[in-house]
């Protein structure tokens, strides 16, 4: 682990519009119009969980400076190269961060973990806020990840509306189910409750 995070703080970008990030330099065109460079929420987020926990076992600043840089693309709209996009008025951090919004139900959970992550470790209160901001937006907008009967897996305007295989079904039943416990919502209760419902319908 400790090697995987001395890789991370070596290849993470310094300066420019990707600040912060560990940058794809591939194209993604397989699902989304995604063209390279870029950078991903879930990458980010999930860089910033484990270099906290370095930064804990190890002491060793750099992790917990790495960490907090990692945060910078939350700020920048996908636009302008970051991974901010906009739902209902607040943030939602993209996975893929494509125009329009491909909005990854699963990509965000890890994003927002990123930021609750740092806040607690390094006693961030910006980063504390944006993940209270985020939790808000997602709670409030979840039921569009609501098919009737299954979970999507992302809002991007296929032709066909992208349906949660049953892997990732089961996913987002437990990515809930951590969230709740982080930061309960009401609106967290009544997915799990409707998604595990449809789990259990051999018609579904």
């Amino acid at each position: 682990a400790v090697g995987a995070g001395r890789y991370l703080v070596q290849a993470q970008q310094r300066g420019g519009r990707h600040d912060g990030g560990w940058v794809h330099r591939f194209a993604f065109p397989h699902t989304y119009p995604l063209h390279r460079p870029w950078v991903s929420a879930m990458a980010q987020g999930e860089g910033a969980s484990l270099l906290v926990r370095l930064h804990d076992a190890t002491g060793e600043e750099e992790f917990a400076a790495a960490a907090q840089r990692a945060l910078r693309p939350y700020l920048v709209r996908v636009a302008d190269g970051g991974i901010r996009a906009t739902l209902g008025g607040g943030p939602f951090f993209e996975e893929y961060p494509t125009d329009p919004p491909s909005l990854v139900l699963n990509g965000a959970f890890f994003a927002l973990w990123g930021l609750h992550d740092v806040a607690v470790a390094l006693a961030d209160d910006r980063a504390a806020a944006e993940f209270e901001e985020g939790v808000d937006v997602l709670a409030a907008e979840l039921s569009r990840w609501d098919a009737g009967f299954w979970s999507r897996y992302d809002l991007y305007p296929h032709r066909m509306r992208n349906v949660a295989n049953p892997l990732y079904h089961r996913l987002h039943i437990n990515l809930l189910r951590a969230m709740r416990i982080l930061a309960p919502r009401p609106e967290f209760d009544a997915a799990i409750d409707c998604f595990e419902a449809y789990s259990r319908s051999a018609r579904n």
